[in-house]
């Protein structure tokens, strides 16, 4: 019986965990793309990269293949997990494009699903009828931090891992892919209802709203570098917490705007707190507010990412690629989708503005491949079904 083949693209913690986790298992020839393979190839000991789980317990597993090319190891792959940040994402599709088997199903997915992977893929892909894009509602193992080629720590574990697929997807096509994901991760693989479901998780502003609290205008910040670093929610200030709880808030009213006109359920896309909940449960020390729950959460706690400044103290990476994703890929098209179903939303606009500019000015981002006929195109099949 042949190997399953799986590619994982991105060499960074979500790829590593996956890389060993699924190397580890029976009957998988895992291939693994990295920017940095040759280093991580030379790092990497005999027996593979070892996974670290939050009870210490660990799992080995060494891919068949490490390579700087996107095609050598997509090519022939069954299924395809696209672990970059959002703003690598649309290269390593086109690097992809031409090597994906046509002559058998490939699933390809987003780990996590946000940003509109979706729409990306749809248009970086086609749509092949052998071809199932689908996006995790979230990743379901969340890693802490690692050393390239070597080791992954986890720093928390989803209880059931939410996939959404492409609205073109056919129904066999996500079956034989549930079945599939089911078969590769320890947790429940439950799909859902729509792919709107992992566009409006509400993640994409946590990141920045915290800089914005910490650096912005309303902040006690002085301009000078900082003397130690922080956490991004272990630590999160009140005033923090108040506008994430702002932005949660307006999320909340434009997915209810989106449900109403589209006609659609969107049950997962909830309030962050109940999000939050579901999603960690026992990892949250105190349940009482979202405040606390950020800053109780064991799965939240890395730290913001600083370098020495040449005056002495720190100051903040703004080149680092988890608040380019944020911003540019998680704010930019929650804001956009605002303003075209005509949602008013202040806060997260005004979050959004300042972080631009913090990082030094616009960039590519999630619009742009978002289809210039949305919500219209969908509005008006709705339409058209409510006729028939």
């Amino acid at each position: 019986m042949s190997s399953l083949e799986i590619a994982v693209t991105g060499g960074g913690r979500i790829g590593h965990f996956y890389a060993a986790h699924l190397s580890s298992l029976p009957g998988v020839r895992v291939r693994f793309h990295s920017r940095k393979a040759e280093a991580m190839a030379a790092a990497m000991p005999t027996e593979g990269i070892t996974a670290v789980y939050p009870d210490g317990a660990t799992v080995v597993g060494r891919p068949a293949l490490i390579s700087p090319d996107v095609g050598e190891v997509v090519a022939g792959a069954d299924l395809v997990l696209v672990a970059q940040t959002a703003n690598g994402r649309p290269d390593v599709l086109a690097a992809a494009a031409p090597h994906l088997s046509t002559d058998k199903p490939v699933a390809i997915g987003g780990m996590p699903g946000c940003a509109c992977f979706d729409w990306l893929a749809e248009r970086a892909l086609g749509l092949r009828d052998n071809l199932a894009i689908f996006g995790f509602l979230d990743v379901p193992h969340v890693a802490a931090r690692a050393e390239p080629g070597v080791r992954v720590e986890l720093g928390g574990i989803k209880a059931k891992a939410h996939v959404g697929f492409h609205e073109a997807t056919s129904a066999v096509l996500k079956a034989q892919t549930t079945a599939l994901l089911r078969r590769l991760l320890p947790m429940p693989v439950e799909p859902l209802g729509h792919y709107l479901e992992v566009t409006l998780t509400p993640l994409g502003y946590m990141h920045p709203t915290v800089l914005y609290a910490l650096f912005g205008p309303y902040s006690q910040w002085d301009g000078r570098p900082v003397r130690e670093s922080r956490r991004w929610f272990t630590d999160l200030t009140e005033l923090g917490g108040y506008f994430i709880k702002r932005c949660d808030e307006e999320q909340v009213r434009l997915t209810r705007a989106i449900e109403s006109a589209f006609g659609v359920s969107l049950p997962m896309a909830e309030p962050l707190y109940d999000n939050l909940i579901s999603a960690y449960g026992d990892q949250i020390g105190d349940h009482s507010t979202l405040y606390t729950v950020l800053r109780t959460c064991k799965a939240y706690r890395s730290f913001i990412p600083m370098v020495e400044a040449p005056e002495g103290g720190l100051v903040f990476k703004t080149d680092h690629p988890i608040l380019v994703e944020d911003v540019f890929y998680g704010m930019a098209f929650l804001v956009e989708m605002g303003r075209r179903m005509g949602v008013s939303m202040p806060m997260m606009s005004e979050i959004h503005g300042w972080a631009v500019g913090f990082l030094g000015g616009p960039q590519a981002s999630a619009v742009d491949y978002m289809p210039a006929d949305w919500p219209s195109r969908v509005l008006a099949r709705s339409a058209r079904a409510s006729v028939a």
